[in-house]
């Protein structure tokens, strides 16, 4: 068998090369946000969700089923009953205030 006699096949990897560089998916809309652009709250709305989440640390309290944790919340001076721990506003507040404002994080 010569070269001449081999003929190419019309199949093979250049020609599907060929026909997905012919083919451009069709591109999906552009997205609308039609959501109103949210409102900062005013001080009276972050203090009654404040006074919301220090009622509900005081009044229902947080189960905690890690006796470490548990431990650990009894020597900070919660009042701990079982798994539940329910805490002073006046504990948190300090707590709150003990917090860094700002925190260096080394990789």
């Amino acid at each position: 068998m010569s070269p001449s006699d081999i003929v190419n096949r019309a199949g093979g990897r250049s020609s599907r090369r060929a026909k997905r560089a012919l083919h451009v998916p069709p591109m999906l809309p552009t997205l609308e946000n039609r959501l109103p652009l949210t409102a900062p709250m005013d001080e009276d709305q972050i203090a009654r969700i404040d006074d919301a989440s220090m009622s509900i640390l005081e009044d229902v309290g947080v189960v905690f089923r890690d006796p470490v944790a548990l431990d650990d919340w009894r020597k900070a001076g919660a009042n701990v009953v079982g798994d539940l721990v329910k805490f002073d506003r006046a504990h948190i507040r300090s707590l709150i205030s003990s917090i860094p404002q700002t925190i260096t994080i080394h990789a």
